[in-house]
């Protein structure tokens, strides 16, 4: 499972626990220096559907003023853009490449889902370039976001407490700095491909461990 989240479901479910394990996913380390500034807007990258609360975001981006740039498809919730407050815009999906160069100006990165994430690679693709995260306080994502360490968690659903975590990053930009950089050596502490093959090569390990 890459999340005890999801061990705990699968325990629930019947599985034996002594059946289960937890090894994280990872991300590929990007060839890039730390980043030298704190960024220019909030940024979501991803699936544009209702159980990832981009109308949560909208919401909050509309209550603090702040520039909020969301890269995804939108074309699965084309109400999401009536009525858009004048900080937000959709720039679409984009490539590999296009990816890269937005994650380059992003303050802070928000995954604001409203139902369980088994894990949250796009956090972890993120902290690795030094980009804090805010994330919703559900499913797998606290396992993989760490509360004023890494990033910042609010309550599932609540634009109020998302707009406040947006606004604490925007108004602290030493804090963005730092809570990134922690984040950059977590990643390669426990989701690097170096880390999961470690982790791997422990299960294998013990599932080919002679029987005494």
């Amino acid at each position: 499972c890459p999340t005890k989240f999801v061990a705990d479901l699968m325990i629930k479910g019947g599985m034996p626990a002594d059946r289960v394990r937890v090894i994280n996913n990872y991300c590929d380390l990007p060839d890039a220096p730390p980043r030298e500034n704190a960024g220019e807007y909030i940024g979501y990258l991803g699936r544009i559907s209702p159980e990832k609360g981009l109308d949560v975001l909208i919401e909050a981006a509309r209550k603090t003023g702040i520039a909020t740039k969301i890269a995804g498809d939108p074309s699965p919730m084309p109400e999401l853009r009536q009525d858009l407050p004048g900080n937000v815009e959709f720039v679409g999906k984009l490539s590999r490449e296009g990816v890269a160069d937005f994650l380059k100006g992003v303050r802070a990165l928000v995954v604001p889902s409203v139902w369980y994430e088994a894990f949250g690679l796009v956090c972890v693709e993120a902290l690795s370039r030094g980009i804090p995260v805010i994330a919703s306080d559900i499913g797998g994502l606290p396992e993989v976001v760490w509360h004023n360490e890494t990033g910042l968690l609010t309550p599932a659903g609540d634009a109020t407490a998302l707009a406040n975590a947006m606004q604490q990053l925007w108004d602290d930009p030493d804090l963005s700095m730092r809570l990134g950089e922690r984040g950059r050596d977590v990643v390669r502490e426990r989701f690097s491909p170096d880390a999961f093959f470690r982790r791997v090569t422990e299960f294998w390990s013990e599932l080919t461990a002679p029987v005494a």
